[in-house]
């Protein structure tokens, strides 16, 4: 009852009622209706609670909800209490702990990666010594969303580990419109879609790995994390992580893994090319390798076009299934990166494909805000 009370109106409205004192029960069926199908009225506060409840009412999250409930001196029920019914505890008591664990999901989904370091060489400011209160990044970063017809009310939450810290930043998208039927009736739903994007924080790099929609976003992130934890809006200035010249001068010799445990063999999975006016791609199949070609090195890696893209297909000891990464110079690594990543990271750094520390390109922030992609003709490749 708790949790429902502050939406009483709401639900009053929609042919709920609350029980009063000679009612035994709810009238739960009723109630799940609403829920169930719910119209435009419906409030945000509800509406969050009851989809964070749900993403957390699973058994694996048990364990997890019962470490958070005590912690906080929170009372976890009797003994046949169900994961939900804990869930609704904690939102009660303390919303944000229980929308920071629902967020943690979100942490290994992403896939593609910009990276900007700082000119100062060495590690960076441990993760412990940084800004604990995040309430003024909350508020810049919820400023600058609603100022671009994306919504009010931006959080970030932290996760911090020994040499990293992930930031995951929840924010609202530009309202859309998407075609209904309700009651034999064709119409229309006017709503905000959600996102949530990752900023990563490597202290021994000195360096965040962003990942945003947009360009302006991405800008975004990359200052204002600077401002308020560094102290300095162009603290990571650099935009240069990445380099192909290894497999250009160096060939299959680029690629050998003989010196890194954990992986049994990389292969040139496919190189892409920008011709100014179109993509052209040239792929092998999957387990094959395009240096198993010696005569096409020249063709591999001409001087024009430029290269756009390669992607490698590592093979790692302990898995079945190999990995395909995407690299994307300056700064754009495309996987997903999992526990193989510090693997993945040893390889790309000591075969020289990216950069430790070295030459820092100042990141360009005015960008084209679209461009034309498409596949030349075949007689044109």
């Amino acid at each position: 009852m708790s949790l429902l009370k502050p939406h009483q109106e709401y639900l009053v409205g929609r042919g709920f009622r609350f029980p009063g004192n000679g009612d035994a029960e709810l009238d739960y069926q009723k109630l799940a209706e609403i829920l169930i199908n719910p119209d435009e009225n419906l409030t945000c506060d509800l509406g969050e609670a009851l989809y964070t409840i749900d993403q957390l009412s699973r058994v694996e999250y048990l364990d997890d909800l019962l470490e958070m409930a005590r912690a906080r001196d929170i009372d976890t029920g009797p003994g046949d209490v169900t994961t939900a019914d804990l869930a609704v505890r904690i939102w009660l008591n303390d919303r944000r702990a229980l929308e920071r664990l629902e967020g943690a999901r979100h942490l290994d989904t992403k896939k593609r990666f910009e990276y900007f370091r700082s000119p100062k060489a060495g590690p960076g400011i441990p993760p412990w010594q940084l800004p604990d209160d995040l309430s003024r990044l909350d508020r810049d970063l919820s400023a600058w969303f609603e100022a671009r017809k994306r919504g009010r009310g931006a959080k970030v939450f932290a996760y911090p580990s020994e040499d990293e810290v992930y930031f995951l930043i929840a924010h609202g998208l530009p309202y859309c419109r998407v075609p209904s039927h309700e009651n034999g009736q064709l119409s229309s739903v006017f709503f905000r879609p959600g996102r949530h994007d990752l900023v990563v924080y490597s202290a021994a790099a000195n360096e965040l790995r962003v990942n945003a929609t947009t360009a302006a976003e991405m800008d975004l992130y990359v200052e204002q994390f600077g401002l308020h934890l560094f102290g300095a809006a162009d603290y990571f200035a650099c935009a240069e992580k990445y380099t192909l010249e290894p497999l250009r001068q160096k060939g299959r010799d680029a690629l050998q893994c003989a010196d890194i445990e954990g992986i049994e063999a990389v292969k040139l999975h496919s190189i892409e090319y920008d011709w100014g006016v179109g993509i052209q791609r040239i792929e092998a199949d999957r387990g094959a390798d395009l240096f198993d070609h010696d005569h096409l090195q020249s063709i591999l890696f001409p001087e024009e076009p430029r290269i756009l893209r390669v992607r490698l297909e590592i093979r790692f000891a302990r898995s079945r299934k190999s990995k395909v990464i995407g690299i994307r110079p300056p700064n754009i690594v495309e996987y997903n990166r999992g526990t193989e990543a510090p693997l993945v990271d040893e390889l790309l750094q000591k075969r020289g494909l990216a950069h430790v520390n070295g030459r820092c390109h100042l990141r360009v922030t005015k960008r084209l805000p679209f461009r034309l992609i498409y596949e030349l003709p075949s007689q044109a490749r």
